[in-house]
């Protein structure tokens, strides 16, 4: 066994920077006068204030009682005594045997800290044995008759110094006066062979304490028909402690799993006995014994009672009862360690147990309830952190106290107090990993109990909470295993916390902002129900999404934004992580108030259903799907359905060989008017329904890569689309008698949106060879019919409606004559080179005569007085070499004839004149008129 040298460390009263906590006691008896306390915890020593009134009729002083049982008794032998001087400075008188002076050079040995081991608390006066005999009251007692002193220490020397009566013993002067000062209380100490009963020698008044102390003599064993094992001496130069408890912890805190080098000493035939009511603080912990010669054993020897049971045995160095004491120090003459002169300070205070203040303060109480388990909670959620609130109450050890005052008439009591010791959470142990039911390491100190691996502490020193951050995502799915360790080093029971149970998104209360947090995004994991996602409650709420770097996604995001009307934009979609992502069913369904959406980056290879995905996101005006690789969707229905802002969507990428269900599609894509399905492989679709129904302004669509040979249903396929003019059908696109492809209206229908184009009967027309879109040169056909010839037809048909060109014309603005002085004869002035413009988009119209006529609708007025006019008709035109005044009558102004080439462009100039006199402008200033044009003889 290694010896551990200097194993006891000064008990410090340093105030920690911990902030202790402190507890105020509270009256649970009321008795016959009052008492007080308040406990606290400081440094890892837990310790009880104590105040009470004083009792004028006391004979000695008071006697603080405690006791950790909650049924209260009345009676004294329910009750420990608590050593309550703790701090102040104790008085001890040293009797010694001639030549055995050595408690005070003891108490004065440099403990280690340039203090002396008495660090100047006990004082001690030395009388020797002899002395003391002749006049024992005249040493305990001062003049006025009060003890003086708080303890006796009879000792040290081997023997006592010997055998003489008077000289090494007590007398029957003396043993009455000590017994008498050991029942006020105070301590009495007894050293090394002061009881003793052997061949050799005997100490008969020393002996009358043994049954105080609670040992027995082997002599008076046997004398009761009992026996011992030998008369050997159990013996050692090192030491332990038996018993962990309160003689240890002040003023040094000693460690009570070390081993402690002593001067060699013994036990000799001195029994501790199991049933009676003495602690064995420590015992010989070696068999190593350089204390010279003797009957000395290595084994420890038993005593028995008549009946052969085993009753106590002599393996002891240090015993206490009450304020009794026996050490067995003292057999190596004048030798001490450091250790063991620790042990004697800290032996002192135990058996000071008389109080005669009425303030009183035990340093032997200890915290030995373990905390609450850790709760969790919640504190945040960043980029790549989760960060939890980690909390725990510590709970405490109560208790009980009570004062006797002691009288010569009956003793009085205090009211009983219960207090509790509460050490307070000194911080946490945890470890993370993937077992649910995962226990953290917690390593104590073998020699002072003390937790070293705290690897979480509280904020501050007031608050047990702490905050646990933990890096994401590599958490999620992993659990933390975490203990409460309280100041007292107690351990709670294991919390074990599931990352899973945190919620990895949250809405700003204020901006309603949905936040996403580095997570894996997984259906089958994050929505209960069908597909419901834990922000659908509030999801009319949520103004804007944004997805944080990290975040990932696994199997289905069906539903992963539906519903999120309000939601102005979603930011994040560029670095989503969607390669593992099998759904995106309705992803983004319903986001009525998204503008803009980027889904560029999305990765979809292994996606197989597209449904509704972005089913009534009404307000996009585009979309880039350019990056789709969807060659595993099957499902496809309804994905743009009611997209009513985008105008253009090219689909040129799209692999859609394994899609079946096309149905919906492009259904109400009001605003639509470019649309790219030429890559369209539609092999395995089995239903159309509706799928490019309700396009309101769609114009083309070329579907000649459709193969429709497996669909089933294509009801209403084109219905309500009303301006779907120009269809391209291939040898495999057959359609369907109800796919609602309708024939042109004949109401003078306009087929652009420049108004050049128009229908001329309820017909459509192929192209046909030599034919245009706007000039067809095939049969004519009814919507019937083209449903009918697609079934049989081969090749690629371009089918458009029958249709007719317009002559327009159209004016480059005003026409503005100049700024002119007036004059008394009439001038012309001219209008600047600007012209009307005559487009002729005519089928046929070669030698077709045509002509412009104008008219003066409005007259010349003041622009800032309308009242004031400019007299008769001052406009005149040129045509044909001949001038002509220009009236309210309309007149033609120009006479053409259509030619042969695909369109006519004719810039006709205005050839105006302005003629007036100075009489005829009623005023200077800017005037207006307005001039007509009509185009004659169009169709």
């Amino acid at each position: 066994m290694v010896a551990i040298s200097g194993g006891g460390q000064l008990a410090s009263r340093v105030k920690s920077t911990f902030l202790e906590p402190r507890l105020l006691s509270e009256v649970v008896k009321t008795n016959d006068f009052r008492l007080t306390g308040e406990s606290k915890f400081v440094n890892g020593q837990g310790s009880v204030t104590l105040d009470w009134d004083r009792v004028s009729d006391t004979s000695d002083g008071y006697i603080v009682q405690r006791t950790t049982n909650s049924a209260i008794s009345d009676d004294d032998f329910a009750w420990e005594v608590a050593p309550t001087n703790y701090g102040k400075h104790v008085k001890i008188l040293n009797v010694y045997p001639p030549g055995g002076n050595f408690l005070k050079g003891w108490m004065n040995q440099n403990n280690g800290t340039g203090q002396p081991v008495s660090m100047n608390l006990i004082d001690v006066t030395e009388v020797s044995l002899p002395n003391f005999n002749a006049n024992p009251d005249g040493y305990l007692k001062d003049a006025a008759g009060n003890y003086q002193y708080d303890g006796i220490y009879f000792g040290s020397a081997d023997s006592n110094g010997g055998w003489t009566a008077g000289v090494n013993d007590l007398t029957a002067i003396s043993q009455p006066a000590v017994a008498a000062f050991a029942d006020t209380g105070r301590s009495l100490i007894l050293g090394h062979d002061t009881i003793c009963d052997i061949s050799m020698g005997v100490h008969p008044y020393f002996n009358m304490f043994a049954s105080k102390i609670g040992i027995e003599l082997a002599r008076d064993i046997e004398s009761k028909g009992g026996r011992i094992d030998s008369y050997n001496w159990r013996g050692s130069n090192q030491v332990s402690f038996t018993t962990n408890g309160t003689l240890n912890q002040y003023p040094y805190n000693l460690d009570s799993n070390a081993v402690y080098n002593i001067s060699s000493s013994h036990s000799l035939s001195q029994f501790f006995m199991y049933d009676g009511e003495t602690t064995r603080w420590m015992h010989y912990s070696s068999n190593v014994w350089s204390g010279g010669s003797g009957p000395f054993t290595g084994n420890t020897n038993y005593a028995h009672d008549g009946t052969g049971k085993v009753i106590g045995d002599d393996n002891w160095y240090l015993v206490t009862k009450n304020n009794y004491a026996m050490i067995q120090t003292g057999h190596s003459n004048g030798s001490c360690t450091p250790d063991e002169a620790k042990i004697i300070a800290n032996m002192t205070y135990y058996t000071s147990t008389l109080n005669t203040t009425t303030h009183g303060e035990d340093y032997t109480v200890k915290d030995t309830a373990v905390p609450d388990s850790p709760t969790e909670s919640l504190n945040g959620l960043t980029g790549t952190q989760l960060s939890l609130n980690i909390n725990s109450q510590d709970e405490g050890s109560d208790y009980y106290y009570r004062v006797k005052a002691k009288s010569d008439v009956a003793a009085k009591y205090s009211d009983v107090i219960k207090t509790t010791v509460t050490s307070g959470i000194k911080g946490y142990v945890y470890t993370v990993d993937a077992n649910p039911t995962g226990t953290p390491p917690v390593i104590k100190n073998p020699s002072t109990g003390v937790v070293t691996n705290i690897n979480l502490n509280p904020t501050s020193s007031s608050d047990p909470q702490a905050i646990l951050n933990l890096s994401l995502p590599a958490s999620y799915g992993k659990y933390v295993h975490i203990v409460a360790v309280d100041n007292a080093n107690n351990v709670s029971e294991v919390k074990n916390i599931n990352l899973n149970d945190f919620k990895w998104w949250d809405i700003d209360p204020t901006t309603k902002v949905l936040t996403i947090y580095p997570h894996e995004l997984n259906g089958s994991v994050d929505t209960t129900g069908a597909s419901v996602w834990p922000w659908h409650g509030q999801a009319a709420d949520v103004t804007k999404v944004v997805i944080k770097p990290g975040v990932t996604a696994r199997g289905s995001l069906h539903n992963l934004f539906t519903d999120l009307t309000n939601a102005t934009a979603i930011e994040g979609l560029a670095s989503l992580d969607t390669s593992n992502v099998t759904d995106m069913n309705a992803m983004f369904a319903q986001c009525q108030s998204l503008t803009s959406l980027d889904v560029s980056k999305f990765k979809t290879a292994n996606v197989t259903d597209m449904n509704s995905m972005f089913n009534y996101c009404t307000r996009l005006t585009s979309l880039d799907v350019s990056s789709f690789v969807t060659n595993q969707v099957t499902s496809m229905r309804g994905m743009f359905q009611g997209c009513l802002g985008i105008t253009e969507l090219d689909l040129n990428n799209f692999n859609t060989s394994l899609v079946q269900d096309f149905s919906y599609m492009f259904n109400e894509m009001h605003g639509l008017k470019k649309l790219n399905v030429t890559s369209f492989n539609t092999s395995s679709a089995t239903d159309m329904t509706v799928m490019f129904a309700h396009m309101s302004v769609l114009p083309s669509l070329d579907l000649s890569s459709f193969n429709t040979s497996n669909v089933t249903t294509m009801t209403s396929m084109f219905d309500g689309s009303p301006k779907l003019w120009q269809l391209t059908l291939g040898s495999t696109s057959k359609l369907a008698t109800d796919c609602a492809l309708k024939d042109p209206r004949v109401e003078d229908e306009i087929i652009d949106s420049l108004a050049t184009y128009y229908v001329t009967n309820p017909n459509w027309r192929e192209v046909g060879s030599g034919g245009t879109v706007h000039d067809p040169k095939g049969t004519a056909k009814t919507a019937a019919q083209i449903i009918s010839d697609s079934s049989t037809a081969t090749g690629t048909r371009i089918y458009v409606w029958d249709q007719q060109g317009r002559q327009t014309l159209t004016t480059t603005g005003s026409i503005d004559f100049g700024t002119h002085r007036g004059s008394i004869r009439a001038h012309n002035y001219t209008s600047a080179a600007q012209s009307f413009n005559i487009t002729d988009n005519r089928n046929s119209r070669n030698g077709k005569v045509w002509r412009v006529e104008a008219s003066l609708t409005k007259q010349f007025e003041l622009a800032t007085d309308t009242t004031k006019k400019i007299s008769g008709n001052p406009l005149y035109y040129q045509s044909n070499g001949a001038t002509t005044n220009l009236t309210s009558t309309a007149q033609t102004v120009y006479n053409g004839t259509a030619g042969s080439g695909y369109q006519d462009a004719l810039a006709i100039p205005w050839n105006l004149s302005f003629k007036a006199r100075a009489s005829d402008i009623p005023a200077p200033g800017h005037y207006k008129a307005t001039v007509t044009y009509t185009l004659v003889n169009v169709p």
